[in-house]
């Protein structure tokens, strides 16, 4: 089918006038709105920017599900980061002193520990080789000091997969030891299926195991402190704090920030239409050298937009794909896991202490991650007892025994008898996805990024174009975008 062909239900007769914008960002997501202030503190006018959200609110993953007890629960693990560039994180300051907000600054800001082999660990959030034999342990020391001259950065930038990633950063034992274990039980693939995409998902660039007094001496070698973690965040020395601090309400739900940040833009003259998807985008027919985008509404109405600069597109690939006009089959099959998301208040939960979330990568449960709100959210607690939103693979959701499986999986998770009384009340629920990074996907989409962006000839701004691969984290995306827009204006 020829492309003017797919795109004949957009009659020119129904076709609201057109609307002249010089910049439109697609999705509505809280990096989007956090996009938009950085291009405003840029130097764009406000006026001259518009918000294209096809839900009818903002925030996408980032706006919080509300409890049956009326209590608001995240989609998981959700804090707002900064970005690293001064634009972004100047928005970012204006939304957080708009909202009464917890600082997660220094080696407080992002805690994170990692359930495996039955065990719940505090001390650090990437694997560790401590359980495996002591030979093992040599073998997989051994392996890493003789890639400690090589750069980690050079490493994934070579790397065509996980697994060549992994090989290369700490040699074939650790990844068949155990990466190998947690990516059959995230992805349900070996690591060699995946791309390096993972990494933005789950923290496997570097392994824990040694002494505290141990990892001192051998993060002296940069080789070494760039593929080896600390055993105990909460220790790390001040010189060693993250850059970049991180801010989260102090009652719960992230989408609080998302409904200040859309009050902040639309007080300063951001047009935002919710609501409507973008159902084309293309290159403009007359000499203007616009872009032309046709957008809809929920009853078939369609809307034309002339954009004469950039459009950013924060939304996801296979959309922009089907609005450039490539052929569906084309498209490469889509890969994701189904997720449900568990809010639950239990009257204890002793061995999380100071941890915002765990993974598991224990295949004995079936969680994927556990967020505890008590950590980081001063207000949060609900009648003496803890929130926590678990993250739950399934594949084959069991409805029945939904809430018992949870409460098994649970006290597994937190080390605790049946004889100790956990009071877990299940107050809410939704579903998600979980992305699934495979190699041969991944390499269908390179292909077509590149098809899209020599289609519209440079008008169009998305995660990843140019590099090697999109990015999943919402402040990288902000970065991605951010670098692409300056690019073109030098």
């Amino acid at each position: 089918m020829a492309a003017e062909d797919r795109w004949a239900f957009l009659k020119v007769a129904d076709v609201v006038p057109k609307s002249d914008y010089q910049f439109v960002v697609v999705g509505g997501s809280l990096y989007s709105l956090v996009l938009i202030g950085a291009l405003i503190n840029g130097g764009v006018h406000p006026s001259e920017i518009l918000l294209v959200e096809s839900s009818k609110s903002l925030g996408g993953q980032f706006r919080s599900d509300r409890s049956e007890i009326n209590v608001l629960f995240d989609k998981g693990t959700r804090i707002l980061y900064e970005t690293g560039d001064r634009r972004a994180d100047g928005f970012i300051s204006n939304v957080v002193e708009r909202c009464e907000s917890s600082v997660l600054g220094g080696n407080q800001r992002d805690i994170g520990g990692i359930f495996l082999n039955r065990r719940l660990e505090t001390g650090s959030v990437f694997p560790s080789f401590r359980n495996v034999s002591v030979d093992t342990q040599f073998q997989i020391l051994g392996e890493i000091l003789m890639r400690a001259g090589v750069s980690t950065s050079e490493i994934a930038e070579k790397s065509s997969s996980l697994g060549e990633y992994l090989d290369s950063q700490f040699g074939p034992t650790a990844r068949e030891c155990i990466h190998e274990v947690i990516c059959r039980h995230v992805f349900n693939v070996s690591a060699t299926q995946l791309s390096t995409r993972v990494l933005d998902i789950l923290p496997l660039n570097r392994l824990s195991g040694f002494s505290h007094q141990l990892m001192m001496d051998l993060s002296k070698s940069e080789g070494l402190r760039s593929r080896l973690a600390f055993p105990d965040q909460l220790r790390l020395p001040l010189k060693r704090k993250q850059e970049y601090r991180g801010y989260y309400p102090t009652s719960p739900g992230i989408e609080r920030y998302v409904d200040v940040a859309e009050t902040i833009l639309c007080e300063a003259g951001v047009q935002i239409l919710v609501g409507h998807a973008v159902a084309r985008i293309q290159n403009s027919s007359s000499k203007t050298e616009k872009t032309e985008m046709y957008v809809t509404d929920s009853s078939g109405n369609t809307k034309a937009i002339q954009v004469a600069s950039k459009v950013f597109w924060t939304s996801g690939p296979r959309a922009l794909a089907v609005c450039a006009g490539i052929d569906k089959a084309q498209l490469p099959a889509e890969i994701s896991r189904k997720v449900a998301l568990a809010h639950l208040l239990v009257s204890r939960i002793d061995s999380m202490g100071e941890l915002y979330y765990a993974y598991n990568y224990d295949p004995e449960v079936s969680f994927f991650r556990v967020t505890n709100y008590s950590a980081y959210c001063k207000d949060s607690q609900v009648s003496g007892q803890f929130p926590l939103s678990v993250e739950i693979f399934a594949d084959d959701d069991d409805e029945v025994n939904f809430q018992e499986n949870i409460e098994r999986d649970l006290r597994i998770f937190l080390g605790l008898t049946c004889s100790k009384d956990i009071g877990i009340q299940l107050v809410g629920r939704s579903t998600g996805f979980f992305p699934l990074p495979r190699l041969d996907v991944e390499e269908r989409w390179t292909i077509i990024a590149q098809m899209i962006a020599d289609q519209l000839h440079g008008s169009l701004c998305f995660p990843g174009l140019g590099s090697k691969s999109a990015k999943f984290l919402g402040r990288d995306i902000v970065n991605d975008l951010l670098a692409q827009f300056d690019q073109g204006t030098n």
